[in-house]
């Protein structure tokens, strides 16, 4: 289960991740990224509370960090099944 939560820190959007980012879930993170009800761009994702993710969760992560949106608060291990694919 992903759960999604949104706050403003400044001029900055931030949508953060709880539990686990798997296939299911993808198109709903997509989804909530591309809303437009909200007034700001999401700039980052807090992935502090971000338990796992699968290839392809990961692969999705990477190309969001890709077009400008900030990364923050990932665990190591995240951080490397996040970076695994980049070499």
């Amino acid at each position: 289960m992903l759960r999604l939560s949104r706050w403003v820190d400044g001029d900055v959007e931030i949508l953060s991740l709880e539990g686990k980012l798997l296939a299911p879930w993808h198109a709903v993170l997509l989804d909530e990224l591309r809303a437009e009800p909200h007034k700001r761009r999401i700039g980052q994702l807090h992935l502090a509370n971000l338990t796992f993710v699968d290839a392809g969760g990961a692969e999705l992560l990477r190309t969001l960090q890709r077009e400008g949106i900030e990364l923050i608060g990932a665990s190591a291990f995240i951080r490397a099944l996040i970076d695994q694919g980049i070499r």
